[in-house]
């Protein structure tokens, strides 16, 4: 029975050391913030994680300091001898963060030889690397000449992965005066093109008439 007794507290003892070894670990949580372009090449510079840390950290050179990611890629490492934060990985913000305004990446700063953590976010901000896109090259649009001037027809959308001032801007329409194009804004902000009919038709005298829209 002693004997039990001795393994229930040893059992203990352990736990209530795991326990008092994660405070340690939480109580020296810390925030870094950081901000760069998509599309960076493989070792491109984020941050100064040693200058930022200063107060913190005497050195991190000889610490057991590095970096870890959130998830199987690490799209983040620490420069040992500068302690500079760099990519690891060429990020495309379209890939990890599609239709998100903004896209955030999380990791860790662990320096075991201190027993400290820091959190770090680092904000991929959107470059114009795509072209707005059709589904299709071409759309067919059947109509009688009879047809009433203003009559509207609701035209294919294009999509780009882009986002804000990056992201579709316009529309155009030529090749023809008897349309005109009108742009409608969605409830949700997206720009829907319009095919109106500004001249009447006649079909003696144009069987078919060919547009281009542009994005």
């Amino acid at each position: 029975m002693c004997a039990a007794r001795e393994g229930r507290c040893g059992r203990r003892q352990r736990a209530l050391l795991c326990c008092m070894l994660v405070a340690a670990w939480e109580a020296a949580w810390g925030q870094l913030r950081y901000s760069v372009p998509e599309e960076l090449p493989k070792g491109s510079f984020v941050g100064d994680v040693a200058e930022d840390l200063a107060q913190e950290l005497a050195a991190l050179g000889g610490r057991g300091a590095r970096v870890v990611s959130q998830g199987r890629t690490q799209y983040f490492a620490l420069h040992a001898s500068s302690g500079h934060l760099m990519t690891a990985e060429r990020i495309d913000r379209e890939q990890l963060c599609r239709l998100q305004e903004k896209c955030v990446l999380r990791c860790e700063l662990i320096v075991e030889g201190e027993m400290k953590v820091f959190a770090i976010e680092v904000e991929i901000t959107d470059i114009n690397d795509n072209a707005p896109s059709f589904g299709e090259d071409e759309m067919e649009l059947k109509m009688n000449e009879m047809t009433a001037i203003g009559m509207r027809y609701a035209l294919r959308r294009a999509r780009d992965p882009d986002v804000g001032a990056n992201s579709l801007q316009s529309y155009t329409l030529s090749g023809d005066e008897h349309f005109s194009l009108s742009v409608q804004a969605g409830a949700d902000g997206e720009k829907r093109p319009e095919l109106v009919l500004a001249k009447a038709l006649d079909r003696e005298e144009a069987a078919f008439h060919e547009l281009l829209l542009r994005a």
